[in-house]
């Protein structure tokens, strides 16, 4: 082939790959295109995507909820979502002449409510509005006048057939009062009930008017022949309308109000993620029981596009606990004393409740604040000679009981404390007779009282002072009162008395009042006839109300009030959730333990704290001049500071703070000692020859920790440990070792881990080579010799 046809050749090569590459190029570009078209029609479908800011929730709020919103009643229509000053949407407007129907705000104790304004004695205001036809309705509804005159409320059929009733008629409708009305309609056997404010007024009357099919529109209006008076209608409701159940608007509910950016067709709601409700707009929902729930709006416009709120949560709870606080406790709540009773639940300047009053004249107990560190106590004051302060309080049938109170007077003078039996059986003691009580002091008191010994012991600031002594009045049979008071011989002084416990409480233990412990206090917005609290989960301890509770162990711990009525409703309040940090962090060291010992190396480290709010923490080797602070509860000890200690015992004290300020410490000793051990090589000495039995040897080690010691004659690819200061080299090593010179290392190496060496060398020499056999030699040269000599002579002869 000449050069023209490889050219050639080329060329045409060249032809076939572009014309490949340009068929190929429209098929790339479709592809790239087909791929732009796909982004940009996924981006528009975002773009359609529906924004869930639509619709707002503005109440409820996120937050809790004590009690129902004021003035607003669950209902079919509760003109929530009406604007005020308007006629109410979606009812139908008969209104005559100038007379007037609208929503407008507040009356009363009602929002968004009806009113219907009369002005003419020839006509009426009137609302009507369409429901489903229903053959047995009831309706409930309030309704309140200015003047009591005539108000109609009525219902039709289809047949345009009327029924009304002149609310007035009602027995004991009046003026002036929100009136809660109920009627019950039976168009089958054309009879009805009526109720009024909850009591029966009529029972299966005859229809006043018209027999009916059913009832499919209801309607309220004034009267055409008055004038000059106002009639207000609000929160109706009745048993056409699915979502509501009748007496759910005896009670103010919770208001659901939202914005809506939107013309929706549909509105509903979720309560917990229940199934939607159907809705007019803003609208009272029932209160729900206690506990935690969240609400969401939902809607749908003309072409079903759905729209939904945010979720909003909240939590009812009839119980607020106001103290503890969602806090850090440090320490006890100051004049707070555990008690059977302990009165904070009073009200200040009270008599104490659930006490007796037996206050004679003008003397007078009652429950006051604080008093010289003591908070919430009863004051007994006694102004005359003739009479006395006095509180008795009935308690269980108990024939030993044991009692203490604190008790403090401004005059030192006659103050009793005494105790009954159901016989009216008394025993009194004169506190001011107690050897060392004094006035101007809080004296702790306590007496344990035996009805069946008729003995008793007495204690004054926790010294016995009476001991088995008898009853000082009258045997008794038990003890069932208990009674504090003045003298009525005396006058002019004050007596304080607080915290009284006693083992009749089975939630008391006798010495729990000497110490102060945490308020727990709340508001109850509904009446409870029992009430208690559960402390971490635990079973319910019974209560007055306010009081004062033992303070927890340190740690994170929650609280809850539980609480009946007296018809046996169950109310709570949300969990409260708070901290105890009484105590300064707790220190315990893992390692190093006592009198460990230590070399040059620092040692590490490893403690552990109990502390929930710990700040900061540090470590001293001498006793404070240099702390070293650290993080994290391990490390290695600073070997700057260890190096600077000396051989011997060393003190490590671990400190550790919390944010507030309290500080605690352990510490423990360890040993150090970074001296080496001292050998020395008796023997062998130096240049020393073996030649079949292995060495000898004999050292002194020197060290006050004395740990282990080895040797090695292989440069410490084999050891051997030695358990005394003599002995042989192992024989099958000296074996191994080859002719020559040998070096023994001999190591020491003591408890704090400091090692050290010594060596030595010696000779290895084979055993002499034996002796050679005397003329040997000169038998092989004459042998040698005679064997050529015989070889001449044979050629000799041959010639």
């Amino acid at each position: 082939m000449n050069n023209s046809q490889i050219k050639d050749n080329i060329l045409i090569s060249l032809v076939v790959i572009a014309l490949f590459i340009i068929s190929f190029t429209p098929f790339l570009e479709l592809s790239s295109n087909n791929s732009r078209y796909s982004q940009q029609g996924e981006f528009n479908f975002e773009k359609l995507k529906t924004n869930a800011n639509e619709i707002i929730i503005i109440t409820p709020e996120n937050q809790t909820y004590n009690e129902a919103i004021a003035g607003f009643y669950p209902a079919t229509f509760g003109f929530e979502n009406n604007i005020l000053n308007s006629f109410p949407s979606g009812w139908i407007d008969n209104d005559l002449s100038t007379c007037e129907t609208k929503v407008i705000g507040e009356v009363y104790g009602h929002n968004n409510v009806v009113q219907q304004y009369d002005n003419t004695g020839s006509a009426a205001a009137q609302m009507n509005k369409d429901i489903p036809s229903t053959p047995i309705i009831t309706i409930e509804f309030w309704v309140r006048t200015d003047v009591l005159t005539i108000l109609y409320f009525g219902v039709q059929d289809s047949s345009v057939t009327t029924n009304g009733w002149r609310l007035n008629d009602l027995s004991g409708f009046s003026a002036d009062t929100w009136h809660h009305v109920r009627f019950v309609i039976n168009t089958t056997s054309d009879k009805f009930d009526s109720y009024l404010d909850g009591v029966l007024k009529d029972n299966q009357a005859n229809l006043p008017d018209n027999p009916m099919n059913a009832v499919d529109q209801i309607q309220f209006n004034t009267s055409p022949s008055q004038m000059n008076y106002n009639v207000w209608w609000d929160a109706i409701g009745g048993n056409w309308d699915p979502n509501y159940n009748i007496g759910d608007n005896l009670k103010e509910g919770l208001l659901l109000s939202f914005e809506n950016y939107t013309n929706l067709e549909w509105v509903g709601y979720s309560l917990d993620s229940q199934v939607n409700k159907t809705i007019l707009g803003n609208t009272t929902i029932p209160l729900p029981i206690d506990g935690d729930y969240n609400i969401q709006v939902f809607g749908n416009d003309t072409i079903g596009t759905m729209y939904e709120s945010n979720i909003n949560h909240f939590s009812v709870y009839h119980i607020e606990i106001h103290t503890p606080e969602e806090d850090i406790i440090t320490d006890p709540i100051t004049g707070h004393y555990l008690a059977t009773y302990s009165f904070e639940n009073d009200i200040l300047n009270t008599f104490p409740s659930g006490w007796i009053d037996n206050d004679l004249s003008t003397c007078e107990t009652k429950v006051i604040g604080e008093v010289y560190g003591h908070n919430n106590v009863v004051q007994q004051y006694d102004n005359t000679g003739s009479a006395a302060a006095q509180m008795n309080k009935d308690i269980p049938s108990t024939p030993i009981i044991t009692i203490e109170f604190w008790v403090r007077t401004d005059v030192l003078t006659i103050l009793y404390f005494g105790v009954q039996d159901s016989s009216v059986t008394t025993n009194g003691w004169r506190l001011n007779d107690l050897p060392d009580f004094s006035a101007d002091t809080w004296h702790h008191v306590r007496f344990v009282i035996n009805t069946t010994s008729d003995k008793f012991d007495s204690y004054l600031d926790g010294v016995l002072k009476d001991n088995q002594a008898n009853l000082p009045d009258n045997p008794m049979n038990a003890v069932d009162q208990i009674q504090f008071n003045t003298s009525p011989s005396q006058m002019n002084y004050n007596v304080w008395w607080d915290a009284i416990g006693g083992n009749w409480d089975p939630n008391y233990n006798i010495g729990d009042n000497l110490k102060e412990g945490l308020l727990l206090s709340f508001e109850n917005y509904t009446n409870l006839e029992w009430k208690g609290y559960s402390l971490d989960g635990q079973v319910n301890k019974t209560i007055l109300g306010n009081t004062t509770i033992p303070i927890p162990i340190d740690g994170v711990h929650n609280i809850q009030i539980f609480g009946n009525n007296t018809i046996g409703q169950s109310f709570q309040s949300g969990l409260r959730y708070f901290e105890v940090d009484l105590k300064p962090p707790e220190i315990g060291i893992i390692i190093p333990s006592q009198n460990n010992l230590f070399g040059s190396i620092a040692p590490d480290f490893s403690i552990s704290i109990t502390e929930l709010n710990l700040n900061k923490l540090w470590y001293t080797l001498d006793n404070g001049l240099i702390n070293t602070t650290f993080t994290g509860f391990s490390g290695t000890l600073n070997q700057t500071e260890w190096d600077k200690l000396s051989d011997g015992q060393v003190p490590i004290r671990f400190y550790a703070n919390d944010i507030f300020g309290r500080e605690n410490y352990t510490e423990i000793t360890i040993n150090k000692d970074s001296t080496n051990p001292q050998i020395t090589i008796n023997s062998p000495g130096t240049g020393d020859t073996f030649i079949e039995l292995p060495p000898t040897y004999d050292i002194t080690v020197i060290d006050d920790n004395l740990g282990s010691e080895w040797y090695t004659i292989d440069g410490g690819v084999t050891n051997f440990t030695i358990s005394g200061l003599t002995g042989n080299i192992n024989s099958t090593a000296w074996n191994n070792a080859p002719i020559g010179a040998v070096t023994i290392r001999f190591y020491s190496r003591d408890l704090a881990g400091n090692e050290v060496y010594q060596e030595v060398v010696v000779i290895k020499q084979s055993p002499s080579q034996p002796p050679s056999i005397v003329g040997y030699d000169m038998v092989i040269l004459i042998s040698v010799l005679s064997f050529f000599s015989v070889l001449i002579i044979k050629k000799i002869s041959r010639k």
